[in-house]
């Protein structure tokens, strides 16, 4: 009761200073194996004003470290604060702060890619070797953002096996994709987009992660078996023309 007390307390301390939309809100991030990613976050904003601002996070980008100020108007600060149990970037606006305001942060985050969770009677749900990178979203806040797109660039050696979920579906107006796989650098990852991404509105993906080298072994199985195929069935396959000639 008291931590939703405090919750409806700093919204409404910060209500009366929001800005009224983000024309774009872009999220790179540098997936790792192992350790900490990284996460840059770009956000233009049309209408700001002086004071504090929630910007919500996906609970997958938690920052488990500093918040930095890479770019932002002088006197601009910014922490991490929990409303609702959903993580949010408290941005404050100096006075005299511009209507038209480009803002670009950056922190660490923890586990982004992650072995599945265990069924009940202890099966996986996916293979062994597979791995999840799974981000949901939610617009928290009663601002609209245009543009919210999350692109994911994962470890070297590997790859998307598998687009388990996108949501929400692309509607039949809409040209590209909820989720496309991209590559840069040469490594591969993907990219999560929804326009007019109101409050309360959800945009989410979940990643099946493989090992590059996993292909290779399916190719290794399977000239295998062909292999094996041709030595069963040799005599069909390499059947001499003169014992076909005898038989006529």
């Amino acid at each position: 009761m008291r931590r939703v007390f405090a919750s409806v307390v700093l919204m409404a301390a910060i209500g009366s200073a929001e800005a009224t939309g983000i024309p774009s809100y872009l999220t790179d991030i540098d997936a790792a194996a192992q350790g900490q990613s990284q996460v840059l976050l770009q956000l233009q904003f049309d209408d700001a004003s002086a004071g504090a601002l929630l910007i919500p996070l996906a609970p997958s980008l938690k920052p488990a470290g500093a918040v930095k100020l890479e770019s932002a108007p002088l006197g601009t600060r910014v922490k991490t604060v929990t409303v609702g149990e959903r993580p949010h970037l408290e941005l404050v606006f100096p006075e005299g702060v511009e209507k038209a305001v480009p803002l670009t942060v950056s922190f660490p985050v923890k586990d982004l890619i992650v072995a599945p969770k265990t069924r009940a009677r202890g099966k996986k749900t996916l293979p062994e070797d597979s791995l999840l990178l799974d981000h949901s979203f939610v617009n928290t806040q009663p601002i609209t953002i245009g543009s919210y797109r999350v692109k994911v660039k994962l470890p070297a050696g590997a790859r998307v096996h598998a687009v388990r979920e996108e949501s929400p579906k692309p509607k039949r107006s809409e040209i590209e994709p909820r989720v496309a796989l991209s590559g840069a650098d040469g490594r591969q990852g993907a990219v999560l987009q929804l326009g007019d991404v109101k409050q309360g509105d959800r945009a989410s993906m979940s990643l099946e992660v493989v090992a590059e080298h996993r292909s290779l072994s399916w190719l290794i199985v399977g000239l295998g078996l062909a292999a094996a195929y041709l030595f069963g069935f040799r005599d069909l396959v390499f059947k001499p023309r003169s014992q076909g000639i005898a038989d006529k």
